[in-house]
């Protein structure tokens, strides 16, 4: 088999770049441990993660308050559950959700009727403050859609991938899970060629299967070829910030087309 890539490194939107000694990811990144693909495919000592906590900070001018999974910790449990951001009887369905989704297998999400996050919370009894001033911007940053007019099957898979597995990032970047995959696809005998856009398609000796080809003869161009929808893009903010430094929630710092996190210790 042989890969093409247009780009001259791997891993299409999950990239790094090296910039006066930073690590910087492109876009917002993270990576869920508990996923079963990633379960499956990667080998995650060998990426050397860094893992976050398991919450949030929520930031208004002037304060900020912890809001993180008193299950996993403990330390933050009192300032979690006195949190005046969040009602008590929404932390209290938040782990009734939590319990539910847990004894799901993540396939079964995809099969269940499907409606849009916040359909799908005020069915649970979720109140209006909960969904704006936690919901919206935490899944905001995930599906960047702070509508929450997402379908719930994405809100349930990540929610209970936040709920038993680790939000990491390699010590080397996201840029290191392309990599480690590409190596993995070599050693199985693939062959990949970066730098290479795939134009066309033309009929191979199988005549079941396509063969790509980046010159003339008869051939199928690729935009010619059934697609599957996807999601549009949508624009976002990126704020690179140096560690240690304070952040002024009235200030915006720097604006690009993608969202980005520091993805090693010194940025």
């Amino acid at each position: 088999m042989t890969v093409y890539e247009q780009r001259e490194t791997v891993g299409g939107r999950v990239r790094s770049r090296q910039t006066k000694g930073c690590t910087l990811d492109y876009g917002f990144q993270v990576l869920f441990t508990a996923y079963p693909a990633v379960r499956r495919e990667l080998d995650l000592d060998a990426l050397d993660l860094r893992a976050f906590k398991p919450g949030a900070v929520i930031a208004r001018p002037g304060q900020r308050s912890v809001l993180s999974d008193p299950l996993r910790d403990p330390n933050a449990a009192v300032e979690s559950l006195t949190n005046p951001e969040v009602p008590m009887v929404d932390k209290l369905r938040t782990l009734a959700l939590r319990r539910d989704l847990s004894v799901r297998e993540y396939e079964s999400l995809f099969e269940r009727p499907d409606s849009s996050i916040r359909a799908s919370l005020r069915e649970w009894g979720f109140s209006e403050r909960y969904l704006s001033n936690f919901i919206a911007p935490f899944y905001g940053g995930i599906t960047l859609d702070r509508s929450l007019g997402t379908s719930k099957r994405v809100f349930e898979y990540t929610f209970k991938a936040l709920s038993e597995g680790r939000t990491v990032v390699p010590a080397g970047g996201m840029g290191e899970i392309g990599r480690q995959l590409a190596d993995s696809a070599e050693a199985a005998g693939a062959t990949i060629e970066t730098g290479h856009a795939v134009t066309e398609l033309k009929p191979s000796v199988d005549t079941r299967s396509l063969s790509p080809t980046r010159t003339g003869g008869q051939s199928t161009r690729l935009s010619s070829l059934p697609r599957r929808r996807s999601p549009r893009d949508s624009p976002a903010t990126t704020t690179y910030q140096p560690r240690g430094s304070a952040v002024s929630l009235s200030t915006t710092v720097s604006l690009t087309v993608h969202r980005s996190i520091p993805a090693s210790d010194c940025c």
